[in-house]
């Protein structure tokens, strides 16, 4: 009932759309419709990939093919490898130098 009720108001909303506003209407309908399309595909690329990886490699999904995110202590001291989840990028620690460098060392 809500569901016939809102496209109802949708309907109507359309119809009260000039040319200008509908052909926008339509666009932006388009352009979310592509998006939504590019998406499935990439997820089905994915799939694809994930399951090429599990036989080839005998891993199972879950053992690494999770997307890689970056992170940094909040401490400024790095993290140690054993810390974190896997598939993240550790940062060490770095060294602050009173003057600027002027060249590099080899």
């Amino acid at each position: 009932m809500r569901r016939a009720r809102r496209a109802e108001q949708a309907r109507a909303k359309y119809h009260r759309m000039n040319s200008e506003e509908r052909r926008q209407y339509n666009a932006m309908r388009d352009a979310q419709r592509r998006q939504r399309k590019r998406a499935q595909e990439e997820a089905r690329q994915r799939a694809q990939m994930n399951e090429v990886m599990t036989t080839e490699t005998g891993l199972s999904p879950a053992s690494g093919l999770s997307p890689v995110t970056d992170s940094i202590s909040q401490d400024g001291h790095g993290l140690s490898p054993g810390d974190g989840e896997p598939g993240q990028i550790i940062y060490s620690t770095f060294e602050m130098y009173q003057e600027p460098m002027t060249r590099w060392e080899q």
